[in-house]
Protein backbone atom coordinates (compact mmCIF):
# COMPACT_ATOMS: atom_id res chain seq x y z
CA UNK A 1 0.00 0.00 0.00
CA UNK A 2 1.83 3.75 -1.19
CA UNK A 3 0.26 6.59 0.36
CA UNK A 4 -0.88 9.83 -1.69
CA UNK A 5 1.50 11.58 -4.14
CA UNK A 6 3.17 14.27 -2.42
CA UNK A 7 5.84 17.11 -3.31
CA UNK A 8 9.37 15.80 -1.65
CA UNK A 9 9.75 19.08 -0.75
CA UNK A 10 7.14 19.77 1.58
CA UNK A 11 8.38 16.65 3.98
CA UNK A 12 11.99 15.68 5.09
CA UNK A 13 13.78 13.27 3.96
CA UNK A 14 13.54 11.14 7.12
CA UNK A 15 10.06 11.54 6.81
CA UNK A 16 9.77 10.38 3.22
CA UNK A 17 11.79 7.21 4.23
CA UNK A 18 9.56 6.78 7.49
CA UNK A 19 6.40 6.79 5.30
CA UNK A 20 8.01 4.39 2.59
CA UNK A 21 8.75 1.97 5.37
CA UNK A 22 5.67 2.49 7.56
CA UNK A 23 3.87 1.46 4.77
CA UNK A 24 5.38 -1.56 3.13
CA UNK A 25 3.85 -4.52 3.82
CA UNK A 26 6.50 -6.17 5.05
CA UNK A 27 7.72 -3.21 7.67
CA UNK A 28 10.83 -3.87 6.58
CA UNK A 29 13.05 -3.01 2.81
CA UNK A 30 16.25 -3.14 1.74
CA UNK A 31 17.99 0.28 0.83
CA UNK A 32 17.55 -0.54 -2.53
CA UNK A 33 13.92 -1.14 -1.98
CA UNK A 34 13.57 2.05 -0.02
CA UNK A 35 14.65 4.26 -2.92
CA UNK A 36 12.67 2.13 -5.74
CA UNK A 37 9.59 2.96 -3.08
CA UNK A 38 10.72 6.81 -2.34
CA UNK A 39 10.37 7.15 -6.35
CA UNK A 40 7.65 6.06 -6.69
CA UNK A 41 5.95 8.58 -4.23
CA UNK A 42 7.45 11.30 -5.93
CA UNK A 43 6.74 12.52 -9.30
CA UNK A 44 8.91 14.78 -9.15
CA UNK A 45 12.29 12.75 -9.17
CA UNK A 46 14.13 13.96 -11.84
CA UNK A 47 14.50 17.00 -9.54
CA UNK A 48 16.48 15.30 -6.99
CA UNK A 49 20.03 16.35 -6.50
CA UNK A 50 22.71 13.61 -7.87
CA UNK A 51 23.24 12.37 -4.64
CA UNK A 52 19.66 11.77 -3.11
CA UNK A 53 20.54 7.71 -2.51
CA UNK A 54 23.47 8.53 -0.46
CA UNK A 55 21.54 10.91 1.47
CA UNK A 56 18.65 8.08 2.17
CA UNK A 57 21.83 5.67 3.57
CA UNK A 58 23.10 8.58 5.27
CA UNK A 59 19.57 9.61 7.06
CA UNK A 60 18.95 5.83 7.71
CA UNK A 61 22.54 5.73 9.24
CA UNK A 62 22.14 8.64 11.63
CA UNK A 63 19.07 8.64 12.74
CA UNK A 64 17.77 7.09 15.35
CA UNK A 65 13.92 6.51 14.36
CA UNK A 66 15.78 3.48 12.06
CA UNK A 67 17.39 -0.03 13.19
CA UNK A 68 18.98 -2.18 10.46
CA UNK A 69 19.03 -6.09 11.09
CA UNK A 70 20.43 -8.33 8.65
CA UNK A 71 20.46 -5.75 5.44
CA UNK A 72 16.58 -4.82 6.28
CA UNK A 73 15.96 -1.29 7.52
CA UNK A 74 13.11 -0.96 9.70
CA UNK A 75 11.34 2.03 11.82
CA UNK A 76 12.67 1.91 15.73
CA UNK A 77 9.95 0.35 17.81
CA UNK A 78 9.89 3.18 20.07
CA UNK A 79 9.37 5.83 16.81
CA UNK A 80 6.63 3.73 15.74
CA UNK A 81 4.56 3.68 18.81
CA UNK A 82 4.78 7.52 18.71
CA UNK A 83 5.19 8.69 15.71
CA UNK A 84 3.76 6.47 12.68
CA UNK A 85 -0.27 7.67 13.08
CA UNK A 86 0.71 11.54 12.54
CA UNK A 87 3.42 10.32 10.09
CA UNK A 88 0.81 8.54 7.60
CA UNK A 89 -1.97 10.85 8.14
CA UNK A 90 -3.00 13.41 5.18
CA UNK A 91 -3.51 16.59 5.14
CA UNK A 92 -3.42 18.99 8.12
CA UNK A 93 -2.98 15.66 10.21
CA UNK A 94 0.25 14.83 8.76
CA UNK A 95 3.32 15.49 11.47
CA UNK A 96 6.74 14.69 10.23
CA UNK A 97 8.66 12.62 13.29
CA UNK A 98 11.68 14.29 14.92
CA UNK A 99 14.64 14.85 13.24
CA UNK A 100 18.21 12.95 14.59
CA UNK A 101 19.01 16.34 16.17
CA UNK A 102 15.62 17.32 18.16
CA UNK A 103 16.06 13.10 19.40
CA UNK A 104 19.67 13.60 20.76
CA UNK A 105 19.76 14.34 24.37
CA UNK A 106 21.92 16.35 25.28
CA UNK A 107 22.94 16.51 28.91
CA UNK A 108 24.41 19.61 30.69
CA UNK A 109 27.33 19.12 33.06
CA UNK A 110 26.58 23.08 34.11
CA UNK A 111 23.18 22.48 35.43
CA UNK A 112 23.81 20.46 38.58
CA UNK A 113 21.09 19.10 41.20
CA UNK A 114 20.79 21.20 44.10
CA UNK A 115 20.34 18.58 46.36
CA UNK A 116 24.03 17.24 45.83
Amino acid sequence: MFVAKRSVNKCSLLCWIYRVLATSSERQLSLNDICHRFLLLNPNWEKLSSNWKFSVGETLLTSKCFMCKDSLWSINADFALKHEHGAIAQGLSHRCPPSVSSTCEINDASKKNVSE
